[in-house]
């Protein structure tokens, strides 16, 4: 049997943009359109103008990918990713994932637009849209120049296989439901293909560098574990993402049940109850051991404006901020997810090890707990006893 393969190049292309330049307030009060209306307008253009086919394509091909340019003055490096893949016998065509400006105006969308039609370029460059190409309203020169960002490409070779290149827009940090239900309509074609490959700008996993409270950090929970099923249930090639500056590469396979300090009620639900989906839960809890390994610490850890007093012992734990911990008597081994918003209250007479309590909780009055997991704003007290339970309120 021959086996066809795609050579997928990723290129680093960092390009620090000029503070001067930089709409700081444009980041924090866009007035860009949600995604929800970006979707309809993307999809609303593919119906009027179609979707891209590229024929004659050889079997085995090379697609070179970067991300983030943040395009300014400097364009040395994107001309150069650019010229490698026009360069390259093999090279088909170049991906760019979102992040195309760091700053306002159309200045960096026309200076992309005119390296893509120079000699010696690039064969072809497909992009989607970045949260920095939302930002300081940019999203009216994204649409002048690259009018979609909601789309496919296909791609037909001498050899009769084709493959299929999905474009998303999470500029939002969210795909938004009209956009996940385009995708999954998209998918239920996937025999048809011999690869496909999705892209997007947002990055799926957190980890040490990127786990950020900022809107455009990562996807809600809930919507990253529907794409990891719906990605291993239609046998998706590759995803490939941008966004924090960094390679890495995630293989997820099936691997033990395991709980972190990110852990959240909804997650919690999905893996207690849905364990018959071997695979789901495989992935959850590849990226659980992955972002614990990532967070493991030699030491415990107290956040900002927590009180401790009256305790006893406390040992191997991370307090977040704004913890109340009053009378507690032994702590060990756990995660206190306190937050301004939400403080974890721990009161008198507490045993608890091996355990996660969420924002809002509250443990108090002698509560006993051993390998739990307490939820957002769940309540026990009065001498309650429990291990290797699960609490959920929402």
């Amino acid at each position: 049997m021959k086996i066809y393969r795609i050579m997928v190049i990723l290129a680093s292309v960092l390009i620090v943009a000029s503070c001067n330049r930089l709409d700081v307030q444009g980041m924090f009060f866009s007035s860009g359109t949600p995604t929800e209306d970006r979707v309809a307008q993307w999809l609303e253009w593919n119906d009027l103008h179609g979707q891209p086919v590229i024929t004659g394509a050889p079997d085995n091909y090379n697609i070179y990918v970067c991300s983030d340019i943040h395009l300014t003055d400097s364009v040395g490096r994107v001309q150069r990713f650019l010229q490698a893949e026009y360069a390259d016998p093999t090279g088909l065509f170049s991906i760019i994932n979102g992040d195309l400006t760091n700053e306002s105006g159309p200045r960096p969308f026309r200076l992309l637009d005119s390296l893509l039609h120079l000699p010696s370029a690039s064969d072809t460059c497909f992009v989607c849209i970045g949260n920095h190409d939302i930002y300081f309203d940019c999203q009216q020169y994204y649409q002048q120049y690259f009018h979609t960002s909601t789309y496919t490409v296909t791609v037909q070779t001498v050899g009769g296989a084709r493959d299929l290149f999905i474009f998303l827009d999470s500029g939002n940090a969210t795909h938004g439901r009209r956009q996940l239900q385009w995708l999954k309509e998209v998918l239920q074609h996937r025999s048809d293909y011999r690869h496909v490959v999705v892209n997007t700008h947002t990055f799926l996993f957190r980890t040490s560098y990127n786990y950020s409270t900022t809107p455009a950090a990562n996807l809600p929970q809930e919507e990253y574990y529907e794409l990891l099923d719906l990605m291993e249930r239609n046998n998706v090639s590759l995803f490939l993402m941008g966004h924090f500056h960094h390679k890495e590469q995630h293989v997820i396979g099936n691997v033990p049940y395991v709980m972190t300090d990110n852990l959240s009620a909804h997650t919690a639900y999905i893996m207690a109850m849905y364990r018959h989906r071997g695979s789901l839960n495989g992935k959850i809890s590849a990226l659980a051991r992955a972002y614990a390994d990532s967070r493991r610490s030699t030491t415990g850890k107290v956040g900002k404006n927590v009180r401790i007093c009256n305790c006893g012992v406390i040992t191997d734990v991370s307090v977040g901020d704004c913890a109340d911990i009053n009378g507690a008597m032994r702590l060990h081994d756990g995660s206190i997810n306190s937050n301004e918003c939400a403080p974890v209250i721990v009161g008198s007479g507490v045993h608890a090890e091996h355990f996660i309590f969420s924002s809002g909780s509250q443990i108090e009055s002698n509560a006993l707990l051993t390998r739990c997991f307490v939820g957002q704003a769940c309540k026990l007290g009065h001498g309650y006893s429990a291990s290797d339970s699960l609490f959920f309120s929402n």
